[in-house]
């Protein structure tokens, strides 16, 4: 009897070591995924863009209540506290079939040059040859197969969930600024409303052009072999896994630091 009471007590204590280095596994790979993939420094941009948005707004407010609402967003909007959120909510959405096929995408030499051509900074010469690039589009066959690539890399999924992001973000800190704002300031909500929805489109459309362009320009040195990889993956059931469940993680990360601050 005592036999196998020790004996069901070292299964259980080989099980439990099992499940642990599993745990252990997919804590590395969604260590690995975020931080290749720029997921982490995609959170690391909003406690700026929160700060700039809401100067935007500083003429509603007094100075008091400005200041006392930009220090509730920096403590809300914390570098820090949207990395742990996206990254809980990231490792609610994993799905283990698609890791190492994402890993190896992400390892590979073809995405390391892609994240150069991305990260490259771009100057007003940059910025000015990427408006001439519609002209050349018209007259280009090379470049049009290449802006075509691109379009079809760019998911309609991805664009809407990045323009939710920043919409609900700016809904967010105008209903603050509102709510906090003089009585005798008036801001009928059908005008709030429309300027919200104008914003959203005019995101969209930037997106879905301007990104495209961009792009276009930034990888003029990757090859059209490396483009034909790069489309691939990202159209992919691996390759949209790790897009989509991204930005729904930053975007969930977002909401939850919103609704502290709404609070």
């Amino acid at each position: 009897m005592l036999t196998r009471i020790a004996f069901l007590i070292l299964l259980l204590i080989f099980i439990m070591g099992c499940v642990k280095s599993a745990e252990k596994k997919i804590d590395r790979q969604i260590d690995e995924i975020l931080n290749l993939s720029e997921t982490r420094q995609v959170t690391q941009m909003f406690p700026e863009l929160v700060q700039n948005e809401l100067q935007s707004m500083s003429a509603l407010l007094d100075s008091t209540t400005f200041n006392r609402i930009m220090k509730e967003a920096v403590r809300s909007y914390h570098a820090d506290s949207l990395w742990k959120y996206t990254r809980n909510e990231f490792k609610v959405r994993y799905r283990g079939e698609y890791a190492e096929e994402v890993l190896h995408w992400l390892r590979s030499g073809t995405y390391k040059k892609i994240m150069e051509a991305e990260n490259e900074l771009l100057g007003y010469e940059d910025k000015q040859q990427i408006l001439g690039l519609r002209d050349y589009l018209k007259k280009d066959r090379e470049l049009q197969k290449r802006h075509n690539m691109l379009r079809v890399a760019l998911q309609e999924e991805e664009i809407r969930l990045m323009v939710e992001s920043f919409s609900s973000l700016e809904r967010t800190l105008f209903e603050k600024v509102q709510k906090n704002m003089d009585s005798g300031v008036d801001v009928p909500p059908a005008r709030i409303e429309s300027m919200m929805r104008r914003d959203e489109e005019e995101m969209r459309r930037v997106l879905t052009n301007n990104a495209i362009l961009e792009r276009l320009y930034r990888y003029r040195y990757i090859t059209v072999e490396e483009l034909e990889a790069y489309v691939q993956f990202s159209n992919s059931a691996a390759g949209r896994w790790m897009t989509i469940s991204a930005y729904e993680s930053i975007n969930a990360a977002v909401a939850q630091a919103s609704a502290a601050f709404s609070m």
